[in-house]
């Protein structure tokens, strides 16, 4: 079991999309992974749900929203 995420991603040719662990801090393993095939995406936009929440913090964090929020929001504030 690999001791790292680079471990774990040479061991594959895919990208390395989430880990868990196992064992003591002071001896942890990646107990499994889940790679993206490069290809497939969840819902035709993402790999993984992870990557798509990522993606909204970035997209907010830079100021933006879609309609359908800043209609919700208009709405909420009438």
């Amino acid at each position: 079991m690999p001791k790292s995420r680079e471990e774990a991603q040479r061991t594959s040719n895919r990208k390395l999309v989430s880990f868990s662990w196992i064992g003591p801090k002071n001896n942890r393993r990646i107990r499994a992974a889940r790679v993206w095939d490069g290809e497939t995406y969840h819902k035709g936009h993402f790999c993984t749900i992870q990557c798509a929440i990522d993606f909204a913090y970035l997209f907010a964090d830079q100021g933006r929203e879609t309609t359908a929020h800043a209609e919700a929001v208009s709405k909420s504030k009438t």
